[in-house]
């Protein structure tokens, strides 16, 4: 049985998902329709890069994962160099030459939304959406009982186990980092933006910082942490709420910049 309360999460997770995009996108509609360019660039921007050609070339490099046993240093290498090249290198493009005529810090925020929107819907929708599909069915008798538990494959009866052993505070940070990855991308993408404004040593130099951020704040110290350190998932999820508070206090305070004036 999963319980309520969890029942009750991840509900608001499938929430989190979707409802900063649909009010940007509801925003956009009713004050500025010219942030539908920005975002969807941001959107495509993240389905090329990221699900086109990053996701095969991982999975062609490490076809067996993750049926390792341990996570290597080449792979975690690996991972956040190609998140650096084609994650950082196609927001450049796309704010570089295609966004030309859209370059105020607005701009660069609808550019982020949309690129964390791909990845929210895309991959992190689907899965709450799985997960609490899931958890609705282990809670109905006739459901587990047309089942029969010997007939049912592992990969289920191992996902409602975790889903019966899942506190609810995990599935809450769960949730909660769909929204600090909203945060850091739109960060990101300001600071890259901000560089590309004020000619090529500026943009290098926010490449650069948006590079140590991939190591530092979301796929290298998140594999580092929960494969090579063995730090449960929870102390990793707080961290990295942590780093968008960070990031959402720049967001704010950005607008002082010169290149957003």
């Amino acid at each position: 049985m999963i319980s309520q309360i969890n029942l009750t999460i991840l509900a608001i997770n499938i929430i989190l998902c979707i409802c900063p995009t649909i009010i940007f996108l509801i925003y956009s509609l009713i004050k500025n329709k010219s942030l539908f360019r920005p975002f969807f660039v941001g959107v495509i921007t993240f389905f090329v890069s990221q699900v086109i050609i990053r996701s095969p070339i991982n999975t062609l490099m490490f076809s067996d994962f993750p049926n390792q046993n341990d996570v290597t240093w080449s792979y975690i290498v690996f991972i956040v160099l190609t998140a650096i090249i084609l994650e950082e290198g196609g927001k450049f493009l796309g704010l570089k030459f295609f966004l030309k005529e859209h370059t105020k810090r607005i701009d660069g925020i609808a550019f982020g939304i949309g690129f964390a929107s791909g990845y929210n819907i895309l991959f992190s929708l689907i899965s709450h959406i799985s997960k609490f599909s899931l958890a609705l069915n282990a809670n109905d008798p006739d459901f587990m009982s047309f089942m029969n538990i010997s007939k049912m494959d592992m990969e289920t009866i191992n996902s409602i186990h975790m889903l019966s052993q899942t506190s609810w505070h995990n599935f809450l940070l769960s949730g909660l980092h769909n929204i600090a990855f909203l945060l850091i991308e739109i960060a990101l993408t300001l600071i890259l933006l901000h560089g590309i404004l004020n000619g090529i040593k500026h943009s290098i130099i926010a490449i650069t910082i948006n590079s140590f951020s991939h190591i530092f704040f979301i796929e290298g110290i998140e594999l580092f942490f929960t494969e090579i350190l063995k730090i449960n998932e929870y102390t990793v999820e707080l961290y990295l709420i942590f780093i968008s508070i960070i990031s959402l206090i720049f967001i704010i305070t950005s607008k002082k910049l010169k290149s957003f004036k």
